[in-house]
């Protein structure tokens, strides 16, 4: 039948005679549970992401501390160099980690999110112009204002404001 769970449950809350103002109150405030949801695990990666670097940085600071534990003793101008680059190496391994993976996640996560709730958005909306009996066209032209003009173009029928400019002029 419907893949999207979300409209399948609309689709039914219409099915079933709900009223106008109480399917957009059952659907918004499954629109605020998901966003809530996501957001929370998105900002979860977003948090986990500060601590690479300060880990990083604990890993310098005892390499530092152990180079310089060294430097009375004989043979410490051959150990500097070495140590120093491992010393440094702890902070680079947590800037990379928490830059070129776990932020990248967080911020993919809340891409995702946001591209989901206006899909859903998108559906209540469509659902609500259903119960209201609106005219076909009004509908289609309504849903397809919630997408960029390079993708209404793209979309059967020429979409967006084409078919509206010339429905209105006739």
């Amino acid at each position: 039948f419907v893949k999207e769970p979300f409209f399948r449950d609309a689709v039914i809350l219409l099915s079933q005679g709900f009223e106008a103002e109480a399917m957009l109150k059952i659907l918004r405030r499954r629109l605020e549970v998901q966003k809530e949801r996501e957001t929370a695990q998105a900002m979860m990666f977003k948090n986990l992401g500060k601590y690479p670097p300060a880990c990083g940085l604990m890993g310098t600071v005892f390499g530092m501390i152990a180079l310089l534990g060294q430097l009375g003793q004989e043979g410490a101008a051959e150990s500097i160099g070495p140590s120093m680059s491992v010393a440094l190496a702890a902070t680079l391994y947590g800037v990379i980690l928490a830059n070129v993976i776990i932020l990248p996640v967080g911020d993919n996560l809340l891409a995702r999110s946001q591209k989901s709730i206006a899909k859903r958005e998108m559906i209540v909306e469509g659902i609500l112009l259903l119960k209201q009996k609106t005219n076909p066209v009004m509908v289609r032209e309504m849903l397809l204002s919630h997408l960029p003009p390079a993708l209404r173009d793209g979309i059967s029928g020429g979409g967006g404001s084409k078919g509206g400019a010339q429905a209105s002029a006739a």
